[in-house]
């Protein structure tokens, strides 16, 4: 098998969603699982139908894959959208998450023409700074989203963690709950409260969830098994369901200091490295252009991540648990942002294992 590759075991992947439903169900949630971090692969996206009906995803691109390869759903777009792929997600999304009104007074037009109607989500800031129409401005726009035709105003979300990392609580949730209760009361109909993704897992633990909040989007509580808050481990799920893997492609004893008169490296930084005299170093053919190198941690014992470049790992082996040699394979588990570099990289593999 070429190198560097992604093992995804497809039976760990299907175990840990079937338990992020269990736990959604035990809290009145209904569960749409992300693709965003997979790209919208098209082999793990089908394990997600078998349990769901609905699938979001924040790239057009990635949903047109889905359909491609015969991926059948209501899909949700979870990135706000552009103006110029109006006409895409109507035709393509069931349902998208809203905060600007003349993107949402271009998603009508686009309807219209389609002969379509268009679910949309009013998402609500709640502090975290990313995307969100203001508590005092919900009122306004929700009352010019209402007679456009082609769209569907089903309830409202929340997005925090992501930028400015605000933790959900009780407190800050209660945004919700209000915008709610102004939405009941224009529409009379009970809506969609979709109050964020595995940021919520903390608060489902410890069984203070609010009851108003009915929906979920989850993608790293399914594929890395652990909250996005305290990176704790989901009871019950894997948290190895992706390995990444490369090649030894030198292997010698140097000196642990490089010698001579240094500046910044490719990328704007300067190494800091500890003198520990001569040591065994392996290079592999992984580097920056396969993922963020940051999020990795070797799965054998004894074996130091050193830094890296645009196509070189280099570690220190000296103290290996294993044995290495040159064309040995060595894996690594990732964290979050390694998994996403890595499923986007074309030089990356991927290894699709059912067990």
């Amino acid at each position: 098998m070429n190198t560097p590759y992604l093992t995804i075991s497809l039976a760990k992947l299907e175990h840990n969603l079937k338990v992020v439903l269990g736990l959604c169900n035990n809290n009145h949630l209904s569960l749409t699982p992300v693709t965003k971090v997979i790209m919208g692969d098209p082999r793990i996206a089908s394990i997600y139908t078998k349990y769901t009906d609905s699938i979001g995803d924040s790239r057009i691109h990635d949903i047109q894959r889905m359909i491609r390869c015969d991926v059948r759903s209501n899909f949700m777009l979870i990135r706000s959208p552009s103006l110029h792929e109006s006409k895409d997600v109507v035709t393509l999304c069931h349902t998208s998450l809203n905060s600007e009104l003349s993107v949402i007074k271009s998603l009508s037009r686009a309807a219209v023409d389609s002969h379509k109607t268009h679910s949309i989500l009013l998402m609500v800031e709640m502090g975290d700074l990313r995307e969100g129409i203001l508590l005092e401005d919900f009122e306004s726009i929700l009352k010019e989203c209402l007679p456009l035709p082609g769209i569907q105003v089903i309830g409202i979300g929340a997005n925090a963690t992501c930028f400015a990392g605000l933790i959900p609580t009780k407190n800050n949730l209660i945004i919700l709950n209000q915008a709610m209760e102004i939405f009941k009361t224009l529409t009379g109909k009970e809506g969609i409260v979709s109050g964020g993704g595995t940021n919520l897992f903390h608060l489902i633990k410890a069984n203070t969830l609010p009851d108003y909040i009915n929906h979920i989007r989850v993608g790293e509580g399914i594929v890395m098994g652990v909250d996005a808050v305290h990176k704790s481990p989901i009871e019950g799920c894997y948290q190895d369901c992706f390995q990444l893997s490369g090649e030894v492609i030198e292997l010698k004893i140097k000196p642990s200091m490089p010698s001579g008169t240094f500046t910044h490296n490719a990328f704007g930084e300067e190494a800091h490295l500890i003198d520990k005299g001569l040591r065994m170093r392996a290079i592999l053919n992984i580097g920056r252009l396969d993922t963020d190198i940051t999020g990795l941690k070797p799965i054998n014992p004894g074996i130091e991540i050193l830094g890296a470049s645009s196509d070189h790992l280099i570690l220190d082996v000296e103290d290996s648990f294993k044995k290495i040699e040159i064309g040995d394979i060595i894996t690594f588990s990732l964290n979050y942002s390694a998994l996403l570099y890595s499923m986007s990289s074309d030089y990356v593999g991927k290894h699709y294992r059912i067990n």
